[in-house]
């Protein structure tokens, strides 16, 4: 579990840790959605399709269901 990527912009400081790993984990649950639309959208500057290379779970539901493309699941919590 990872803390501190909070938003678009800094959310594409996931890639240098995950090439790090041994082995690459074949899904993130990311916690907000905009995180998880800025890991999508750089995604391919990292050499990572997405989901052939990495599935993407957003849990939020905020606005940027558009821009997923249906590449990512985005979830709505329960209230």
């Amino acid at each position: 579990m990872l803390n501190g990527y909070r938003d678009m912009k800094n959310s594409a400081a996931i890639f240098p840790w995950l090439h790090s790993l041994d082995e690459r984990p074949t899904a993130m649950l990311i916690t907000g959605d905009e995180v998880a639309t800025g890991i999508l959208l750089t995604a391919p500057q990292h050499g990572l399709r997405v989901p052939e290379d990495i599935a993407i779970i957003g849990f939020d539901n905020q606005h940027y269901r558009q821009i997923m493309d249906g590449r990512a699941r985005l979830r709505e919590p329960p209230i």
